[in-house]
């Protein structure tokens, strides 16, 4: 070839003097460089139309060469897990992921490990990968991110960006126009799995996933150890779908419906939900469109205090179809608001349908 037959290919270089990478008589293929100290050096030089897809970054590329410079090059921050400690696999989100560049290969020596911080860029989470959350992952200005079938994110017990609604526990926050979708292409038995780093029985060692002002669609997955499990604030105008879903070993509620706005169109259904020492499925706030909890089953302990709970204003909903079982000291299903409470099961509550209001249900 003209470059002598020489490659550089899927290397990561960082923290030099001058360049990162200089191979004029190379070819360099899918290389990432960073963070040099001398300003008049580029990151990456070479003849300008054998550098592909390649990240240097913040010091660019220097093309040695005159020529049309090949396809792929950016100078982007490309992510790192962990520089300072020597670890350099990417963010989901980073151009060297092999979803994010049109190459469809990784750029540099690691693949995509972690996610923390604002997205800045639209991600997936592929079938049977597993990422580390690091810290607030956050989800927003109209991007989104899609976690497929058999997928895990293990969310740390200390958040990296001390922020958020618990500034030492770590959330998915999908806020501002984002949206996230859970369990895509899934079924029973390929479920996407959200949980805490460590016991697969401790309780609240993450916060949970957060939406607010956003879309979120979540079908065959499982949520566990965290505080809670599934909270949306704020939904106003986003159709929301909670579905298929398994809970466990979350603190403090399972799925939280809280000062949801106007415009909200939620369903929340199929789910089976093993409730601890809190509550299934927590509706309150003000909810001015259709809500829809049908055909969930929880699981309570003597430790329960709720199955499922709405105190809603003026809400126009719909329980159907609910089973609820073994609140020993607690309240299977508490309507007080108006709405239809239909063909509901409690079994083995202190108390099974408790109404304590005067803007009483219909119970059918």
């Amino acid at each position: 070839t003209s470059n002598n037959g020489n490659l550089v290919v899927s290397c990561t270089v960082d923290s030099v003097k001058y360049n990162g990478i200089n191979a004029v008589t190379a070819q360099i293929r899918h290389c990432i460089a960073t963070n040099n100290s001398s300003a008049s050096d580029s990151l990456i030089r070479g003849d300008a139309d054998s550098i592909w897809y390649c990240i240097a970054y913040p010091r660019g590329f220097d093309y040695a060469l005159t020529g049309t410079p090949g396809p792929g090059n950016v100078v982007e921050n490309p992510y790192y897990r962990a520089p300072v400690t020597g670890e350099y696999s990417l963010r989901v989100d980073s151009y060297g992921s092999r979803l994010n560049n049109a190459s469809g290969k990784k750029i540099g020596a690691y693949l995509v490990s972690c996610m923390y911080d604002t997205l800045v860029r639209s991600s997936t989470i592929a079938t049977n990968e597993t990422i580390d959350v690091l810290g607030d992952a956050r989800v927003k200005n109209g991007r989104s991110l899609t976690v497929e079938k058999n997928s895990t994110l293990v969310f740390a017990a200390t958040d990296n960006q001390s922020s958020g609604s618990d500034a030492s526990r770590v959330e998915l926050r999908v806020i501002g126009g984002g949206t996230l979708t859970i369990g895509s292409g899934g079924s029973p038995s390929e479920l996407a799995v959200l949980k805490g780093a460590g016991s697969s029985t401790a309780e609240g060692t993450w916060y949970g996933v957060y939406g607010a002002s956003s879309h979120i669609s979540m079908e065959y997955f499982e949520c566990r150890n965290a505080v809670y499990g599934v909270q949306l604030s704020g939904t106003s105008g986003y159709a929301n779908t909670i579905e298929q879903g398994v809970f466990s070993y979350n603190s403090n509620t399972d799925i939280k419906i809280n000062s949801a706005g106007y415009g909200l169109n939620l369903t929340v259904e199929a789910n089976s939900i093993t409730v601890g020492g809190g509550t299934g499925i927590d509706v309150n706030g003000t909810v001015l469109a259709p809500l829809t909890v049908e055909s969930n089953t929880m699981t309570c302990s003597s430790s329960t205090t709720y199955g499922i709970l709405v105190t809603t204003g003026d809400a126009d909903f719909d329980l159907v179809g609910n089973t609820v079982t073994g609140a020993t000291l607690g309240e299977g299903i508490v309507p007080l608001m108006p709405g239809f409470v239909r063909g509901n099961t409690t079994t083995n509550c202190k108390w099974g349908i408790s109404i304590s209001s005067i803007r009483n249900p219909t119970i059918g």
